[in-house]
């Protein structure tokens, strides 16, 4: 039995105290049935029947709501049960399946629902309370009336009289049989959703906006074994699996979506220990709760590597298209017009000169012209050479070069009058020294650049030549800047890399080193741009894959 007291106040104002006793027994809808006793009164008044009603119809909706229900159980003097004194409320009664007061529970009919795999441990549980004077919390199964198997949570707290004697034991009973299939369920979404993680070629990394690891697949711990020592350990920094230099790009990457709330992705690449590239695509995603707000982000990395080797053969395929069909319209070019002008001359001297007197005045002049229009053919065909070159040194393939070595060597090349202006060429390769590139290709360009320099240098002005390496977006840049006589890139611009144009004419050359250092850094993947003036000096920007 239990007492519950409430303060109430009758119709003309005066304060009442309702003792209620309230009892489990009987088909009431809550536990607390009373029967009440006002102090001042034998009876209830209508209204405080009311009242107690009220109570009871509040408590039994919550029970109900919570799915839980009472119960108590009496003790006999000699310390064992008393079988007939089981009381449920209407709430455990529905836990078993049964309609309030269908039956009448006692200790037998209450075991008997016990699921038969968990009988030992429910009279354990009750055992260990009853020795140690504590509550007992256990979760079982039981067995309904029609057959159903449910979850439910037993919480048990034994009265004790006068003497520390058990006199009874009241509990709760509360049915989590469909919090139980949610996490069942949970569970399985849970192991269905980690074995597709493990089965899939994508790497994923989870990590919280403290930028920790807070979870990955085997695939993403792959990817770093292949690279390195490393794997990837949880709680551990994102940014201990990343290269140094690469650090604050990627973290300026990940605050810049946790501030948009937008994904992002981007290639990359890394060595692995047996010497080659290993390509990846990342996809970053925001974690979004439900109060919009950036908890996490997910990684994602496929590895592109052989589609990124399809992609670099086909637009190696597509540079050599590219390059011979110039080659092809430059030669056409050369043999139409080049070609045929001094070729045509030799065929008209050389039929006219046995005709001719040698001793007859301009008799030499016509050899000499003879001579000028072969040396002009000869100059034709080493063109022609330079041109189909350009094919041969690509397949010579790629070695490592120094670039402070390069010019040096190039330096000591020049002829004596140029060499003499190398004392104002300064070199800066701080930032990038080494390349792996076409050797012949980048002989040729340092060569042609440099000489250009000396050759175009303003009259009267010391020359001053400027060369820098440094890393742009992946690429490799050279930067080429003089001092000297400059190009109008108005009047010369479209034309600036074609084949035979000049811009100085009072200046010996052929037209064709700005032809073959384009031609030259397009067949190694790279480009190349000119910022120039009339008497501002010159710049050559030229970008290369690493």
């Amino acid at each position: 039995m239990e007492t519950l007291t409430v303060e109430t106040n009758d119709k003309a104002g005066n304060q009442n105290l309702l003792n209620c006793q309230l009892s489990l027994q009987g088909a009431t809808e809550h536990p607390m049935n009373s029967l009440a006793r006002n102090k001042n009164t034998e009876d209830l008044s209508a209204m405080d029947q009311q009242l107690a009603s009220k109570v009871i119809q509040r408590m039994s909706a919550l029970q109900n709501m919570a799915k839980t229900g009472c119960w108590e159980v009496k003790y006999a003097l000699n310390g064992e049960f008393i079988s007939d004194s089981v009381e449920w409320s209407d709430q455990v009664f529905r836990i078993y399946g049964y309609e309030p007061g269908e039956v009448k529970p006692n200790i037998d009919f209450f075991y008997a629902h016990v699921h038969p795999e968990d009988l030992d441990q429910m009279t354990l549980a009750i055992a260990e309370g009853l020795e140690t004077k504590q509550c007992f919390n256990v979760g079982h199964r039981v067995v309904c009336k029609s057959g159903e198997v449910k979850y439910v949570n037993q919480h048990g707290e034994f009265i004790y009289g006068q003497e520390g004697t058990p006199i009874g034991m009241i509990g709760i009973t509360q049915d989590l049989s469909e919090k139980k299939e949610s996490f069942k369920k949970l569970q399985q979404a849970q192991a269905n959703f980690r074995n597709i993680l493990e089965n899939t070629d994508t790497g994923y990394v989870l990590i919280n906006k403290e930028f920790n690891i807070v979870s990955f697949n085997d695939q993403a711990n792959e990817f770093i074994v292949s690279a390195s020592d490393n794997s990837i350990k949880v709680g551990a920094s994102y940014f201990d699996l990343i290269p140094a230099t690469r650090v604050s790009i990627v973290k300026e990457a990940i605050e810049e979506i946790m501030a948009t709330q937008k994904p992002l992705s981007y290639e990359t690449h890394f060595p692995l220990k047996d010497g080659t590239d290993r390509w990846l695509k990342l996809r970053m995603f925001p974690i979004i709760n439900s109060d919009q707000v950036v908890t996490g982000i997910t990684i994602a990395a496929d590895d592109i590597t052989e589609q990124r080797k399809w992609m670099l053969e086909k637009e190696a395929m597509t540079n050599s298209l590219i390059q011979r069909n110039k080659a092809l319209e430059q030669f056409a070019f050369i043999v139409s017009h080049n070609l045929r002008a001094p070729l045509t001359n030799i065929i008209g001297l050389s039929t006219l000169i046995p005709e001719l007197d040698p001793t007859m005045e301009g008799y030499d002049q016509y050899l000499k012209g003879l001579k000028k229009s072969a040396d002009n053919l000869d100059s034709v065909v080493l063109d022609l050479n330079s041109i189909l070159k350009i094919k041969t040194d690509q397949d010579e393939g790629k070695v490592e070069m120094s670039f402070t070595s390069l010019l040096e060597d190039t330096k000591a090349n020049l002829s004596n009058v140029e060499a003499k202006q190398t004392e104002f060429i300064d070199g800066d390769f701080a930032e990038v020294d080494k390349i792996t590139t076409i050797k012949p290709y980048m002989v040729s360009i340092f060569t042609n650049l440099l000489t250009n320099s000396i050759k175009y240098k303003k009259p009267g002005e010391a020359l001053k030549l400027s060369i820098r390496s440094s890393i742009k977006k992946g690429n490799i840049v050279l930067e080429f800047k003089d001092n000297g006589r400059g190009i109008d890139m108005e009047k010369h611009g479209e034309h600036i890399f074609s084949l035979y144009k000049r811009f100085h004419q009072d200046v010996e050359g052929r037209g064709i080193g700005l032809y073959m250092i384009n031609a030259q850094i397009e067949a190694m993947g790279g480009s190349i741009e000119i910022d120039s003036a009339p008497n501002m000096g010159t710049t050559f920007t030229i970008s290369l894959p690493q």
